[in-house]
């Protein structure tokens, strides 16, 4: 993945060469390389190629695969597995990303950071009753705890501060902006972003 960095060669020969590499290794079975190649497929707009490596990384428990799933799905740029009549399209599609976002967030930390975009992302399904749940603004508290992002951070500071802690809130939304919340477009990725499609309602910071 890191062929880049050789001087010696020029740009086709860089991406032939992870390419070359990266697929031999996902075709051995390592998972990380399987998301990574799906990527690759995805750059080149290549949907078909794309979700088949991530869905073998997803069967191989990969958090970035998982969640990118989950955010394609919610951008309408891949279809649900399970179709269903035009009227329960979208809360189909929904379920679909909420379950894949579920599964990133069991696996912990990874590269892309998927898990914690998942875990910021299930707050937020929790917060409007997304997916059809039932709005529960105490556990979306505690998915954007635990995504350690600044924020959610901010999401916990307006949380707190609706409920009048007052002094909580401030702490919180100091923390925030100290991790660097208002930086997010340095961390996201092109069809990899913290935003996920859902209907109108999440703030994008």
């Amino acid at each position: 993945w890191r062929i880049h960095l050789d001087p010696t060669l020029n740009k086709k020969e860089k991406d032939h060469q992870r390419e070359y590499w990266m697929t031999k290794s996902a075709n051995n079975g390592f998972a990380e390389a399987m998301f990574k190649v799906g990527r690759n497929h995805l750059g080149r707009r290549n949907m078909t190629g794309a979700n088949y490596w991530f869905r073998k990384a997803i069967a191989e428990n990969d958090p970035d695969a998982y969640y990118q799933v989950g955010h394609l799905l919610l951008l309408g740029l891949l279809n649900p597995t399970l179709e269903m009549g035009e009227d329960l399209r979208e809360i189909s599609i929904q379920r679909e990303a909420l379950v894949l976002f579920e599964n990133a967030a069991k696996w912990g930390s990874s590269p892309f950071a998927g898990a914690h975009f998942a875990m910021y992302n299930l707050g937020v399904a929790w917060l409007y009753g997304y997916a059809g749940l039932k709005r529960n603004p105490k556990i979306a508290v505690k998915w954007f705890q635990k995504s350690g992002l600044p924020e959610g951070l901010m999401a916990m500071s307006l949380y707190k501060n609706s409920t009048g802690h007052k002094k909580a809130a401030k702490i919180l939304k100091n923390r925030a902006i100290n991790y660097g919340f208002g930086n997010r477009p340095s961390r996201d990725q092109g069809l990899f972003g913290l935003h996920s499609a859902w209907p109108k309602g999440p703030p994008e910071w």
